[in-house]
């Protein structure tokens, strides 16, 4: 046990300042971007879906709020939606990233979340056919609500700039993730130590299509927590590669929790949640089926 407890510690620590520094960077680059992203999920319906996929890939869970607010004053459409959310990643790219030998993950990741936001939003939107575009000036007051939106336990907009916005909660940020990066590698290495690769095999469900479907389902849990664990098994070979993008895919981070609160038509919400379900799990089997282990 003492000896899982310190390999736990010791992978986490490794990453420690890996995170920082890229929890630095997004603070940066959110405060210098964050309008012009703003404009861009809000323009023209025609590039909805493109451009909430590209929203999507910031590793944040703001945009997803954003978005979310946006779709529930029907200012935004079901497809552009379903896009954010599925090219969303919430905090598994940071993980990646703070493992450089795992860098080569982080590009067919977001590329193939991406095309599969894109396909995903225009054919629920071709299939739905019913979303007129709003006025900007609706779009414009929809916003300044959002003004007020908390993402991650912080003000997502109106936040104080210099030391506090730009160390200490990039500083909190690294310690909440590390923490769970810790509980996920200590289970891991529990399940590996007790019943060997094979069992953990057998355990996680590999090689079977009931593993997508379950990484989807953890995936929509509005919490950091599951695209945390999702990304750790499979950095681990826990679980495949079609298992993480369906995880990743429905991890939307508190953008599902703020849909399930302010949605006023909760037949809606279950119809996005299932649509965001189904086309997770169905993309991870048929990745699993197709590409298999080949990207690890």
């Amino acid at each position: 046990m003492l000896r899982v407890l310190l390999d736990a510690w010791s992978d986490t620590l490794e990453m420690v300042p890996f995170l920082f520094v890229i929890y630095v960077f997004v603070e940066l680059a959110e405060d210098k971007f964050e309008a012009w992203i703003k404009n861009l999920i809000v323009s023209s319906r025609a590039v909805g879906p493109i451009l909430g996929a590209l929203c999507g890939c910031v590793p944040q869970c703001g945009f997803s709020v954003i978005a979310t607010v946006l779709y529930t004053q029907r200012v935004m459409s079901l497809g552009t939606l379903l896009a954010v959310y599925i090219s969303t990643s919430d905090e598994a790219i940071p993980v990646i990233l703070s493992q450089p030998g795992k860098i080569n993950l982080v590009v067919p990741i977001i590329l193939i979340k991406m095309t599969i936001a894109i396909i995903a939003g225009y054919v629920v939107d071709w299939v739905a056919k019913n979303f007129e575009h709003a006025p900007y000036a609706k779009i414009a007051a929809v916003l300044s609500v959002v003004e007020e939106s908390h993402c991650c336990g912080r003000e997502h907009v109106k936040k104080e700039h210099g030391f506090k916005s730009f160390i200490l909660y990039p500083l909190w940020h690294t310690a909440e993730i590390c923490f769970f990066i810790f509980v996920v590698s200590f289970v891991i290495s529990f399940v590996i130590a007790k019943v060997g690769a094979d069992g953990m095999d057998h355990a996680f469900l590999t090689h079977t299509i009931y593993q997508p479907v379950i990484c989807a389902f953890v995936g929509m849990i509005p919490n950091c927590a599951a695209s945390v664990a999702i990304t750790q098994f499979f950095l681990k070979g826990g679980i495949s590669f079609g298992s993480v993008i369906a995880g990743l895919s429905t991890s939307a981070g508190l953008g599902m929790l703020v849909l399930i609160k302010e949605n006023k038509d909760f037949i809606d919400t279950i119809k996005v949640m299932i649509l965001l379900f189904g086309i997770s799990a169905v993309s991870g089997i048929l990745i699993d089926l197709t590409v298999g282990g080949v990207l690890r």
